[in-house]
């Protein structure tokens, strides 16, 4: 997400350089027409005034900079979705606990070795992952260096099937992930003209039930997600060799 805050900082300076160079013209007419000539010699002749199209192209290039900053930090928290295949994986582990039922860590599988890992605990004998994909289209593909971006929301736990005795609903429903989801109507609702340049959707997968085991996280160039269980992954490598 480097790609963007580049090109508004570039923008951006481009645009002021432009209107400091309006002011320092404007400043220079100004006092070559306060300024009087001495007796005898001719007055100095006043430079000429700034081009209006140069004050157009600084405004165009700050209000460009401003809306890429802005959409910028709007997608916060994305990652590069390149090829389908495994985004992230998640181990679960059953505690017994009535409460913290079951204990989760998610860690995103990315170009980093250092990939940051969120460990939560949810409620129920099941759960599931739900995120958000963005599709770039024209020249927002070029500029964000990707043509589709992918986020984890959160994870949710629920009962599926039968309570536990004295259980009546889960109590921790939701673990909210990197920022949780974006409100994308709202910005686009702001910002009609990206329509047709970004498009935002969601996806969930089916819920998994709390067994102790680990899972890929598997996103398709559709943007849905699928959870597999890493121990089914391995034996299917085994039958293909």
């Amino acid at each position: 997400m480097k790609q963007p805050i580049v090109i508004a900082a570039i923008l951006a300076a481009v645009g002021a350089i432009l209107l400091l160079w309006f002011l320092y013209r404007l400043m220079g007419r100004l006092r070559s027409r306060a300024e009087v000539a001495p007796e005898g010699k001719k007055p100095k002749k006043i430079p000429r005034a700034v081009s209006y199209w140069a004050i157009l192209a600084a405004v165009i290039c700050l209000t460009l900079s401003w809306s890429l900053f802005c959409t910028a930090s709007l997608f916060n928290g994305f990652r590069p979705f390149g090829p389908p295949g495994r985004v992230g994986q998640v181990d679960v582990r059953n505690t017994g606990d009535n409460v913290k039922s079951m204990m989760l860590e998610y860690c995103p599988l990315g170009d980093s070795s250092s990939q940051p890992t969120s460990s939560f605990y949810l409620s129920g004998n099941s759960w599931r992952v739900k995120g958000q994909v963005v599709k770039f289209g024209g020249v927002l593909a070029t500029v964000f260096g990707q043509p589709h971006l992918y986020k984890v929301s959160g994870f949710e736990g629920d009962y599926i099937g039968h309570k536990p005795p004295g259980v009546t609903a889960a109590i921790l429903t939701w673990q909210e992930i990197e920022g949780g989801e974006l409100e994308a109507e709202e910005y686009l609702a702001t910002f009609k003209f990206l329509d047709k340049l970004l498009q935002v959707g969601r996806f969930e997968s089916d819920f998994a039930t709390a067994d102790n085991a680990s899972y890929w996280m598997i996103l398709s160039d559709s943007g849905r997600v699928r959870l597999e269980p890493k121990v089914l992954a391995a034996a299917q490598a085994i039958e293909k060799q």
